[in-house]
């Protein structure tokens, strides 16, 4: 893939990487953020919740980076400059390989995409209290929209990022927190706490 020398921005939907191979020397962005160049990074909760993960987004915030949690992330995107933007063939299927779109009705698209979920999520190292009222978490936010749309467990583990088991716990605590018996009766009674719109 040609390799991109932005001037202005990368905004960046990110879904994984691997903690472990990460060194502060061969980080490829740094070279970019020394230059002036704004770097906005927007990670799922579930990568954020890795071990080693805290470390690495601290280092980006160090050399002036931008970086938001939300509770899920779409797909993996990147924004250059406000003129490109790459993602994925197949965002199921990252072997497939990428796009990169230059049609200024795409990137706008993709800019609005990730400025919405840039609005929806929160600073990790700022002072932002990041449960909301009444105790639940963005996480577990997110876990109560995806189930009063009526995602099932495995579309709902997907677009968090964890594992089913994982979901079945959340379901499991909240119900416990709201003495729901059923899936509709939790989303019923997280309507009433007023954490689901």
């Amino acid at each position: 893939m040609q390799r991109f020398r932005p001037e202005k921005s990368i905004w960046g939907i990110l879904q994984d990487s691997d903690p472990a191979g990460w060194k502060p020397e061969t980080f490829p962005d740094r070279e970019h953020l020394a230059r002036g160049v704004e770097i906005r990074y927007l990670f799922p909760e579930a990568y954020w919740k890795r071990p080693g993960v805290g470390e690495i987004l601290q280092y980006i915030v160090d050399l002036g980076g931008k970086i938001r949690i939300a509770p899920s992330v779409p797909f993996r995107l990147i924004i250059f400059d406000n003129e490109s933007a790459v993602m994925a063939i197949d965002p199921e299927d990252k072997a497939v390989g990428a796009v990169v779109h230059h049609s200024q009705a795409v990137v706008r698209m993709a800019m609005e995409l990730h400025l919405s979920y840039w609005d929806r999520g929160f600073e990790p190292f700022g002072e932002e209290q990041r449960a909301r009222d009444g105790g639940i978490s963005a996480q577990e936010a997110e876990f109560l929209r995806l189930l009063v749309h009526g995602a099932t467990d495995e579309q709902v583990a997907r677009k968090l990022g964890v594992s089913l088991r994982t979901v079945r716990r959340i379901a499991a605590k909240l119900s416990g927190q709201v003495g729901a018996s059923g899936r509709f009766e939790l989303g019923v009674r997280a309507a009433q706490r007023g954490w689901v719109d």
